[in-house]
């Protein structure tokens, strides 16, 4: 049996737009593409190094469009009434302490303050809910005769 965890940040935009930077400025980390380094600085610099290691045992990379990413923007529940993918998923190996939801939490609502970035202009990114999903996994085997 296996299990995973995902937090996801549902908001009112299309995610596709931001969903690097946001998990980079939520956890620290990024990708090896680059997309965040900007943002996982100023996770570095506010939290330092220490939360940073701690993040990186947390945090988990998937393969996605040709890519290792912790990452993803993923559908949004249609209470929103957004019509696209408007939430940002972040994958973890083990369920994530209350103090890291609540880092995330909280660095969710400062990324939203953001008025320089381009997704962020003309109509501000407004966070709608939070979500943990626990994903549990099993596996039968069992030989079938042929």
């Amino acid at each position: 049996m296996q299990t995973e965890y995902t937090f996801v940040i549902d908001t009112n935009k299309y995610a596709g737009n931001f969903e690097r930077n946001m998990c980079a400025f939520l956890t620290g980390i990024t990708a090896d593409y680059g997309v965040g380094t900007t943002e996982a600085k100023k996770f570095e610099k506010r939290f330092g190094k220490e939360k940073v290691d701690e993040m990186e045992r947390y945090v988990e990379f998937r393969y996605e469009d040709g890519w290792e990413r912790p990452t993803i923007m993923y559908l949004t529940p249609s209470k929103y009434k957004c019509e696209d993918y408007c939430s940002v998923a972040i994958f973890f190996y083990i369920k994530p302490s209350k103090e890291i939801i609540e880092i995330m939490r909280q660095r969710a609502e400062e990324f939203t303050q953001d008025k320089s970035q381009s997704w962020n202009k003309k109509e501000s990114i407004k966070i709608l809910g939070f979500r943990l999903i626990k994903r549990t996994t099993t596996c039968k085997v069992e030989e079938i005769e042929i």
